[in-house]
């Protein structure tokens, strides 16, 4: 791919080749999709596409984040997975403390600070830290004004 002009991002069996133009991203499709029949495997057909990343809604996802504009974020099923797990910790009829509970949604979020470091953390602290709120808000145990000893600390 070097050989040929194009950059190759690669992680396991998920790449992507950075082209261009147009004209360069076909002909390395043609070349990727060669090589993959020759070695008697084939490609993702829902995965594999052209796109033009520098226009709005032009991006691509790859490696839990979507690419668009020269920016990098956090993709939606990402996004979705860390909204579910925080559901799980919050629900109200848990039975357990306050302190359990923003002790769970703590470790939570600094698991995904760490796999996301490179992320836009703006955008998942503060959809994380409004779900959170929403649900304190309701909950009959704990304090009703913020986020006591809460730590959103990587």
């Amino acid at each position: 791919m070097a050989a040929a002009g194009w950059e190759m991002v690669r992680y396991a069996d998920d790449f992507v080749i950075l082209c261009r133009s147009r004209a360069e991203a076909e002909a390395a499709l043609d070349t990727v999709k060669a090589w993959v029949n020759e070695a008697g495997l084939q490609l993702h057909p829902d995965k594999t596409r052209l796109t033009e990343a520098s226009v709005k809604g032009g991006g691509f996802d790859f490696l839990g984040y979507h690419f668009e504009r020269g920016h990098h974020w956090p993709r939606e099923k990402s996004l979705k997975k860390i909204r579910e797990t925080l559901r799980r910790h919050t629900q109200r009829n848990q039975g357990r403390s306050w302190e359990e509970i923003v002790g769970g949604v703590n470790r939570s979020l600094r698991r995904w600070t760490v796999s996301c470091a490179n992320g836009c953390a703006a955008c998942w602290k503060s959809d994380a830290a409004e779900r959170c709120m929403g649900q304190g808000q309701r909950t009959s145990a704990g304090p009703m004004n913020g986020w006591p000893d809460m730590d959103f600390r990587a």
